[in-house]
């Protein structure tokens, strides 16, 4: 684990907010500098230039130069003669060395802007500020001292590091606390995760922010999470109690036989509880393979709806009850896994034969934008209040359901798995209302192509 991943999460937004305002103070600091040091620059430059201007107007006047030269400011004015000595200066300056050397009085000169130079040829210290002007042939030095500039600057670089040194201080202290405030309920939620026992729930902040949602969210994942535990304890109770019961009959059938000898319907007997064994591990391995999306891969082909239907039907001749089957005028498709519509067709056809008296019919149907298959019996039906029960698992009802007629429980559950897979419904309706005997009517809708 890294350093930064080592300390907590309110140090690392701490951090990572000094950081920023260390990097907006610095670059922020260094542009007022800036813009400070070429204020002052320009001022200096402006001061020269207004003294310059005004020697030289005293010269164009015709008038003689007083000997110092007055002017209003800390500048050195110095007029030198065409042969290059000094033949003017103002109070303080140096009456034998020009504060410019010839070379840089020509360059200057050139590019008619101010220099700044060392002043190192005089009897000054520090850098000066030159603004060198010509007229009628005598040249016009005047140069102004930076140092005060410089110890301006200098003055606003320290009070600006104190400033910004004390605003890092107390912005830290205050996000500090800020962050730690914020950071409060989450610490709630974390402690009260850890206190989570069965029905307990995660407290939940005050206030709409995105702390209380991730709490109402979480507690919604518990929520989900136990009534999923609850369906597999369920699960898993009443797989075993339906293992155990054609387990227990082939049991007592083989104590009987070991006692008194075989009887001629014991392999009879044998093998209706192997096979209803079997189909409750076949329909216990689809239920769970349908739990696990990740394992399921639906595969997808196009369908021509009547030509299953007629296939499945044709595997009931001979049966207990005839099931007649009525075709849609034309062919309709659907798009899915013709192994899973088949499944759940026949079971639906199954659990018909099961409870029909005389007869159970399939049809098939446009309707709006996929197919209808209708599954009917004549049998004694399903109260309206109990057929949305009937797709929960190793559900029966007592009058229409028992474990001697082959149900497992799992019929219509897989069925409206296999059809909500396909994007489709199933619904359960009265065959011939008010009737003494209602029957069964199964509609399954699929999209069609």
């Amino acid at each position: 684990m890294s350093a930064p991943q080592r300390l907590t999460l309110r140090s690392r937004m701490v951090i990572i907010g000094i950081v920023g305002l260390l990097v907006t103070l610095g670059v922020g600091g260094f542009a007022l500098v800036k813009v400070l040091e070429v204020t002052l620059m320009n001022s200096a430059d402006a001061a020269a230039g207004n003294t310059a201007q005004d020697v030289k107007d005293l010269i164009d006047s015709d008038y003689e130069l007083p000997d110092p030269i007055p002017v209003g400011n800390s500048a050195i004015v110095q007029v030198l003669a065409p042969d290059g000595g000094i033949m003017r200066v103002s109070p303080g300056a140096d009456r034998l060395v020009p504060v410019l050397r010839p070379e840089q009085i020509e360059r200057a000169v050139q590019s008619a802007e101010p220099i700044t130079v060392k002043a190192d040829q005089s009897t000054y210290e520090g850098k000066l500020r030159v603004h060198v002007t010509e007229v009628n042939g005598y040249t016009i030095l005047v140069a102004v001292p930076l140092e005060d500039m410089q110890h301006s600057v200098h003055y606003f670089k320290i009070g600006l590091m104190v400033m910004v040194a004390s605003m890092v201080v107390l912005l830290g202290l205050a996000t500090w606390y800020v962050v730690g405030m914020s950071l409060r309920p989450v610490e709630s939620l974390r402690k009260g995760a850890e206190e989570v026992r069965g029905a307990e729930r995660l407290p939940l902040p005050k206030g709409s922010d995105e702390i209380h949602r991730l709490a109402v969210t979480l507690n919604s994942m518990l929520d989900r999470l136990e009534h999923a535990r609850a369906r597999q304890r369920a699960f898993v109770a009443d797989a075993a109690h339906e293992l155990r019961s054609p387990l227990a009959n082939m049991r007592t059938e083989l104590e009987v036989a070991a006692r008194i000898g075989p009887t001629p319907d014991l392999l009879e007997d044998l093998l209706s509880d192997v096979d209803r064994l079997g189909r409750l591990t076949d329909d216990l391995l689809l239920l769970a393979k349908s739990d696990d999306p990740d394992r399921l891969r639906r595969r997808s082909e196009r369908i021509d709806v009547g030509d299953m239907l007629t296939a499945i039907t044709q595997r009931y001749t001979g049966g207990r009850v005839p099931v007649e089957f009525t075709d849609a005028e034309s062919p309709l498709w659907v798009d899915g896994d013709v192994d899973g519509l088949r499944r759940a067709i026949g079971n639906l056809i199954d659990n018909a034969v099961r409870h029909a008296v005389s007869e159970v019919t399939v049809s098939l149907h446009p309707d709006g934008t996929g197919v209808r298959i209708s599954v009917c019996d004549d049998g004694e039906g399903i109260p309206e209040d109990d057929r949305d029960r009937v797709f929960e698992r190793f559900t029966r009802l007592d009058d229409a359901r028992s474990r001697d007629k082959g149900g497992t429980g799992l019929g219509l559950p897989i069925v409206r798995e296999l059809v909500g897979r396909h994007k489709g419904s199933v619904t359960l309706r009265d065959a011939r209302p008010g009737a003494r005997r209602p029957g069964l009517r199964a509609d399954v809708w699929l999209p069609g192509v």
